[in-house]
């Protein structure tokens, strides 16, 4: 799994740092923000399938659909 995603509280500092040091750089905060919400996903599929029994086929189809934007 890719490393490129930080973890949801280093994220969040991130955040923290950029909101406070550069509010005039919307773009900065934004992009800090979306790393933030990609972290919090990550954790959060992690997380579920650890607990889950494995997936079949059809629900990795679905649920990477669903990442990808192809599914509503």
């Amino acid at each position: 799994m890719s490393t490129d995603i930080p973890t949801p509280r280093s994220a969040s500092a991130s955040l923290a740092g950029i909101a406070s040091k550069r509010r005039d750089d919307p773009a900065a905060v934004a992009s800090a923000r979306a790393q933030l919400a990609a972290a919090n996903i990550q954790a959060a599929i992690q997380k579920n399938l650890a607990d889950a029994p494995p997936l079949t086929a059809d629900q990795t189809e679905r649920l990477t659909a669903l990442l990808r934007g192809g599914a509503r």
